[in-house]
């Protein structure tokens, strides 16, 4: 609306400058910042050993829960957690279900079924969007559409690959398809159909984000290659690429040492808007800081210590939280490293909190709230 220099207007704005109105939309001043309530941190537990769990951290108290509380664990493994408007959703592999729990109670307050092995989990409002993987002939990964309001399954669609992180926007959805020559699948978010596939150049898409500049990050894992009685024979390096979401257009491509791993199998790359960038780890236990405002590698640091199963950054804080699996990775309780942005340690805590192990940490969210 172009500016009109009348008296009636001024008078009017003074008014509300006066009463302490904001006409642009912007946080005033007296409202409390938002804080860090709870950090969250799935741990994967043993295939078949009904040990999985998550915990949560109050970084006020320093204190940690498990759920569940007493000694016993989740009936499958847990490939990823999401939160979302209050909710946990954990994908379980091996039951074919997520779990929905209350944030603030962590009481179970449903369950989502008919994904066929969960993977990761993006939503938008009411709607989620999960990537499942099939390991039985014949062989047909899904992106599945979930109804939060009821936690029913709506939709699928074949998307071939193996699928991996998903990205969901107002019109697409976009699914990093791993192995060797990986591409990025777009998916028209209106009726669930594969509408192109954007080659990447690079091994192993996993982790996907759409940075402050509108675009869509890739992270490549690299590979591990075996011949036909599984020996390996080779492996290629991770890799990053800026993608233009529009054509697939790379616009950026940042090569790194050596591949990105976990060792839990989980989330092994966290991008965080607040700050605009990501931290990822790599197989030498190196951690990556990537400033997505100029495509580039911004630090490094040594993270050498127990095995890094997953990794999350907490931009309000500015506090790096490593997850890392015991020495005897599905045997016993990991733990949690806590980092500057420089990679100095400033804490740790048992990945098992007070009410048992916590074995392999596999993926970490955080809750924000208001005071």
């Amino acid at each position: 609306m172009p500016l009109r220099r009348s008296f009636l207007l001024s008078t009017i704005a003074a008014v509300f400058l006066l009463a302490g109105c904001d006409l642009l939309g912007s946080e005033d001043a007296t409202d409390p910042a938002p804080v860090t309530s709870g950090v969250y941190v799935a741990n994967a537990g043993a295939f078949g050993n009904q040990n999985s769990s998550y915990t949560v951290y109050d970084p006020s108290g320093e204190e940690t829960t498990r759920i569940p509380t007493n000694a016993s664990g989740f009936a499958s493994y847990i490939q990823s957690l999401t939160l979302h408007e209050d909710r946990i959703y954990l994908l379980f592999g091996e039951t074919n279900t997520i779990g929905v729990f209350d944030a603030e109670t962590n009481d179970r307050v449903g369950q989502i079924s008919g994904v066929q092995n969960p993977r990761y989990m993006d939503a938008r409002n009411q709607t989620a969007y999960v990537t499942g993987q099939d390991y039985s002939p014949p062989l047909a990964p899904k992106l599945y559409q979930v109804d939060l309001s009821s936690n029913t399954v709506v939709d699928s669609v074949e998307i071939g690959g193996t699928p991996e992180g998903v990205l969901a926007t107002e019109d697409r959805i976009f699914v990093a398809l791993g192995g060797q020559d990986g591409s990025v699948a777009a998916v028209t978010a209106a009726d669930l159909s594969v509408e192109e596939t954007f080659p990447m150049n690079c091994d192993g898409p996993r982790s996907l984000a759409m940075d402050q500049q509108d675009e869509l990050l890739v992270f490549c894992a690299g590979v591990t290659i075996r011949d036909d009685d599984f020996n390996v024979v080779d492996r290629t390096d991770g890799a990053i690429r800026a993608v233009n979401p529009t054509d697939g257009t790379i616009t950026a491509e940042v090569p790194l040492d050596t591949m990105l791993t976990s060792v839990s199998q989980g989330r092994r790359v966290f991008y965080t808007p607040r700050s605009d960038e990501a931290f990822a780890v790599l197989a030498d236990q190196t951690i990556v800081r990537f400033d997505a405002a100029s495509n580039q590698v911004a630090a490094e640091f040594d993270a050498s210590g127990n095995p890094i199963g997953t990794l999350g950054y907490d931009a309000l804080d500015e506090r790096l939280y490593v997850g890392r699996a015991a020495t005897d990775v599905f045997g016993a309780s990991g733990s949690v490293t806590v980092h500057r942005r420089n990679g100095d340690q400033v804490d740790t805590f048992d990945a098992g909190g007070s009410g048992g192990p916590g074995i392999a940490p596999t993926d970490i969210a955080f809750r924000r709230m208001t005071p």
